[in-house]
Formats: structure tokens, sequence, C-alpha cells
């Protein structure tokens, strides 16, 4: 048994709950090590990908504000162009 176990294995006895319904008793209430495992690692993966999104959000934003000014300057150089020719 766990300390956890035996803790509520004890509990349970000294208020007169015999053995083998105690000691079932402490069993169920014992977390299962693989579910609590498998849960830090759940955690972990999403502060890792938590993490991961925002560094995209980043580079993503990034890119849009390099887009805005190469439209920016192509539409400046294409109304430029014509205005030029027409007014030459």
């Amino acid at each position: 048994m766990t300390t956890m176990n035996a803790e509520v294995y004890d509990a349970l006895r000294a208020i007169n709950v015999p053995e083998d319904k105690a000691r079932r008793a402490a069993e169920a209430l014992t977390p299962d090590t693989e579910l609590v495992r498998l849960s830090a690692r759940i955690d972990g993966l999403t502060v890792d990908l938590q993490g991961r999104i925002e560094r995209l959000k980043v580079d993503v934003g990034g890119s849009i504000a390099l887009l805005r000014w190469m439209i920016g300057f192509n539409l400046a150089l294409t109304v430029a162009i014509p205005w030029r020719i027409i007014a030459h």
C-alpha cells in the first residue's frame, strides 16, 4: 500500500470498518499513477503548444506587416508611373 492508502486504510479501520472493505476503499481512493503521469505530460504538451502558437502569431504578424509595406509601395509605384506619363 502507498502512503495515501495506508492513511485512508488506518482511518477506516479506526472507525471499525471491516478490513477487506477498508482495503478496497483505500485502494479505490488512491490516484492511478499512470493517469497522474499522463496528466502531467498533457499539461507539459499544452504549455509547449501554447508557446509555439504564440511564436507563430508573432511570425505571422511580422509577415503581414511586411506584406502591407510591399503592397503600399507597389500601389504607390503603380499610381506614380501612369501619373508621370500623363503629366509629362
